[in-house]
């Protein structure tokens, strides 16, 4: 499928091909200052070393049981706390 914009003929592989290489970068991306999932997974993953995609999946769901803020700082918090 092709879509123009501007005159611009863009098809999904032009799409995939940049979303490869922004993945590859190694620059961090500003987040929506909001409490979300994908958020959560992203500073856990830079933070937690050697950690997997599947490690922030659990850590999620036993935040979201948790009558705290939805970020990685408060799970964070509460780690310690719970030690």
């Amino acid at each position: 499928m092709t879509v123009t914009q501007k005159g611009v003929s863009l098809t999904y592989g032009h799409l995939v091909v940049e979303y490869v290489r922004l993945n590859r970068s190694h620059e961090r991306f500003a987040q929506i200052p909001h409490a979300r999932y994908i958020n959560f997974v992203s500073d856990f993953l830079a933070a937690e070393k050697g950690a997997t995609r599947e490690d922030a999946i659990k850590a999620w769901a036993r935040l979201k049981r948790l009558e705290l803020p939805k970020d990685y700082r408060s799970w964070v918090k509460s780690q310690s706390e719970s030690r």
